[in-house]
């Protein structure tokens, strides 16, 4: 890691390339899917009341969602199984939780229009620009 401008910039890492973007970006759309819906059943099994186990399935799904970036090494699930993780522009480290929830409600929030700030030079969305995080590729 080099100091620029009192900035980190990650030189040992490559960024990650659009395209492995959005197949972990989609990777994770259905694991949070199959969170609502297995917990949805799961609850349901266990006699919950129907209102609750929608509200306690929507929550759990929507924790994921905000949340899966600060995983373990930066890696959400669907990340992991790409071989790319989110790191602090500034530091190099990890993404925090305050990162992975800036990034990813920005991302919801935003939609398509977030994604398509990846084909930039920097390859950062919106929501990367908020956190201050970048995707990279681990080898």
């Amino acid at each position: 890691m080099s100091s620029r401008n009192g900035f980190f910039v990650q030189c040992d890492h490559l960024l990650a390339s659009p395209g492995r973007r959005c197949v972990g970006d989609w990777l994770d759309l259905v694991i949070t899917g199959f969170i609502f819906v297995l917990s949805l059943w799961l609850l349901t099994q266990m006699d919950v009341d129907v209102e609750a186990a929608r509200i306690g399935s929507v929550s759990l799904s929507v924790a994921y969602f905000l949340f899966c970036d600060c995983l373990p090494n930066g890696q959400s699930m669907g990340k992991r199984l790409v071989g790319l993780s989110v790191k602090s522009a500034r530091t190099g480290h990890d993404c925090n939780v305050i990162q992975s929830i800036f990034r990813n409600a920005l991302g919801a929030l935003l939609g398509p229009i977030d994604s398509l700030f990846i084909l930039g030079k920097k390859r950062q969305r919106l929501g990367d620009n908020l956190a201050n995080t970048m995707v990279i590729k681990l080898s």
